[in-house]
């Protein structure tokens, strides 16, 4: 992590998002509440049924916070669940969501 003077942290988090996707991960990753990130390997089925268990109920794509290198899909009943706030996928993409958070390269939702 990057520190510079006066500031706190200056590491973006989104853009480690990114580079991670964009060099070593082909399927994905699943950001946990409890600020784990577990990698999706190439063996990983994407369908509805692991979607839902991935993420601990029925599936939402999340298109706002979507961009052209992924796709973010949630618990679409997360905070109605009374799930704990993903801190970590706050962080990387400036939105709050409940419950574990999973990211997809662009083209595997289906």
């Amino acid at each position: 992590m990057k520190k510079s003077k006066g500031k706190a942290n200056e590491y973006n988090v989104s853009r480690f998002i990114n580079d991670v996707i964009k060099r070593e991960i082909k399927v994905g990753l699943v950001l946990t509440t409890d600020m784990r990130a577990v990698i999706l390997n190439e063996d990983t089925k994407i369908n509805l049924k692991t979607m839902q268990q991935l993420v601990g109920g029925y599936i939402e794509p999340v298109g706002y916070a979507s961009n052209e290198e992924y796709d973010i899909i949630v618990d679409e009943e997360g905070i109605c669940k009374g799930k704990k706030l993903n801190i970590t996928a706050l962080v990387a993409t400036g939105y709050q969501f409940y419950g574990d958070v999973l990211i997809l390269r662009k083209g595997l939702l289906k």
